[in-house]
């Protein structure tokens, strides 16, 4: 079946800056360590006028300083830029902590620390936009998967109907294995359907006459009758910001100290977004 031409999946993105700087980091610090372990990483660097010792006694670079200066240089300017675009625009996170550590690590020469802060801080917006595309394309695919029509019950037996022409109080037949267009309770027919995209819960949940169903829930192997309670485009509407909020709600979680806070915080956001049907 066609997706929902408003459900259109998204293009493919480059590789993020936060990636590379990232990568750029793991290998300063791997060639700081090489250059410990072979001893000639206290050899000093002569610098010429750029030798910091110049301005401050005793903080000449040396050898093993020069790939995490150049990591700081390239990787850390731009994330600390980004942070004060956001602060000049009054966003303020934790992320800004991470910023300031970075300039101090440089005032006080502990370039080893400002790296591995840079580390942490683009490792982290890497993980989160990866978590993001990952979940951006389930909600496409199961965008692609959405019906574009529903079997409406009608007098002489089923008809199919555009998801358009579908109005609340409808009663419509779900398909063993299809997706459900519509938000709807159940009124014959008894199975089970997956809404784990939806909700997040890793096991089928049981249908009988009364059952409430929602739009993108894969039904099981019986077939269910259902009468309509919102319009296909509210419905569809609703399980994406639903499926959106919790996926964002759980990325934030892998990232907050509070975790167990954001995990609660998660399943009341979810059960609040899926009361709100309409």
């Amino acid at each position: 079946m066609a997706a929902s031409p408003d459900l259109a999946p998204r293009q493919g993105r480059g590789l993020p800056l936060h990636e590379t700087i990232a990568v750029a980091a793991l290998v300063a610090l791997a060639a700081w360590g090489l250059l410990m372990l072979a001893g000639r990483g206290g050899d000093p660097v002569n610098l010429g006028r750029l030798d910091p010792g110049r301005w401050f006694p005793g903080r000449s670079l040396t050898l093993a300083d020069l790939p995490l200066v150049a990591m700081l240089l390239v990787g850390g300017v731009p994330l600390v830029a980004g942070l004060l675009r956001n602060l000049a625009r009054g966003e303020f996170g934790s992320d800004l902590l991470a910023g300031i550590s970075i300039v101090t690590s440089v005032i006080l020469g502990e370039y080893l620390a400002g790296v591995l802060v840079v580390l942490m801080l683009s490792g982290g917006e890497a993980i989160e936009s990866r978590a993001v595309s990952r979940a951006g394309d389930v909600l496409h695919a199961l965008a692609r998967r959405m019906p574009t029509v529903a079997h409406k019950k009608v007098a002489a037996g089923l008809t199919d109907v555009a998801l358009a022409d579908i109005t609340v109080g409808d009663v419509i037949v779900v398909l063993p294995h299809e997706i459900c267009p519509v938000d709807g309770s159940v009124v014959a027919g008894r199975g089970s359907m997956d809404e784990s995209y939806l909700t997040g819960e890793p096991y089928r949940m049981a249908k009988a006459p009364g059952s409430t169903v929602l739009s993108g829930a894969i039904n099981g192997q019986a077939a269910l009758e259902i009468r309509t309670a919102t319009s296909a485009r509210r419905s569809t509407q609703r399980w994406a910001r639903c499926t959106e909020e919790r996926v964002g709600n759980t990325i934030t979680s892998s990232f907050s100290p509070a975790t167990s806070e954001r995990a609660f915080s998660n399943r009341r956001s979810t059960n609040g977004c899926l009361k709100n049907r309409g």
